[in-house]
């Protein structure tokens, strides 16, 4: 009897070293990608008093840029084809997701032009984007994460696809998109952001189907499950993401933030079509810009 308890034993004990064995060599093997893909930025303006401290569980404002190009490592540094601004506020528990057209017409800094802000990657990566994007608004971008295309397809195929409600049947590049709930792979999922032709509302469509895809993959990467996948997945954003939160700050707020992704709203900067120099613009009323901005700010509770 004693042998079969000490067999038993020694069965439990090993099974619990394999699981903290493995979960220890999770946590480094994700600490290594972060250092990896970590870049951080200069700031042109300093628009905050004083830092964000996310052990507070202070509201911070993060930039999803996702850029045009298959492979961050390529010289073809691309154009940022979808632009959101978004905020995460503890207090209301929520997390708030706004489009910027990419057509915007601004200035770009760093340039010292008025352009495109989707041209502002070219130009200068995440930060002339961020720069660009907080002169802009006059806000603070504290963290931003940009992830090309094709790491957006694999990260779909790699949490087995995402699901989320379609308002406009329409077909691209072979693929149907019926009205309401839609199963979408890698593949599906970049025609589906990437239609706006066909959309009534254009360029504003896709930015709508953009949250939709957003929102959708954070719902997948945060399931528990996610994490007995975690070996491809950080295989791709080691090739195709970067970021200037470091592994701590990730870590802080997946623990101290992860009910504001629960409850999301969205909204979107709105302009009008114009012609400048035979060059096609989104040019945004001051009235537009200012409700945006104070959107943002009072989210991120600087609205005195």
């Amino acid at each position: 009897m004693k042998k079969k308890i000490m067999i038993l034993c020694f069965v439990i004990f090993s099974l619990v070293a394999i699981i903290f064995g493995s979960l220890f060599k999770l946590y480094l093997d994700v600490g290594k990608i972060v250092e990896k893909v970590n870049q951080p930025i200069e700031k042109a303006l300093d628009l905050r008093e004083t830092e964000v401290n996310f052990k507070n569980k202070d509201a911070f404002s993060f930039l999803f840029l996702g850029i045009d190009t298959g492979d961050l490592d390529r010289e073809e540094i691309g154009r940022s084809d979808a632009v959101m601004l978004g905020t995460v506020n503890p207090t209301e528990k929520k997390t708030t997701l706004i489009s910027i057209p990419r057509d915007t017409r601004m200035t770009i800094v760093g340039k010292n032009v008025e352009d495109k802000i989707n041209h502002a990657y070219a130009f200068g990566g995440a930060e002339m984007s961020i720069n660009s994007l907080e002169h802009y608004f006059q806000t603070p971008v504290d963290k931003y994460v940009s992830l090309n295309m094709k790491g957006l397809s694999d990260l779909v195929d790699a949490v087995d696809g995402i699901s989320l409600q379609n308002s406009l049947a329409f077909t691209m590049s072979g693929y149907e998109f019926p009205l309401g709930l839609n199963q979408l792979n890698g593949k599906q999922t970049l025609a589906y952001v990437r239609m706006r032709y066909d959309d009534p509302n254009h360029d504003y469509g896709r930015q709508e189907r953009q949250r939709k895809v957003v929102s959708a993959l954070v719902s997948e990467l945060i399931r528990p499950e996610t994490i007995l996948r975690y070996a491809k997945i950080m295989d791709i954003v080691q090739q195709n993401l970067q970021t200037n939160m470091t592994f701590d700050e990730i870590q802080t707020i997946v623990f101290n933030y992860k009910e504001c992704f629960t409850s999301q709203s969205t909204d979107q900067l709105k302009g009008e079509g114009a012609m400048i120099d035979n060059i096609s613009y989104q040019v945004v009323s001051g009235e537009e810009r200012d409700r945006i901005a104070t959107i943002l700010n009072t989210q991120l509770g600087l609205n005195k």
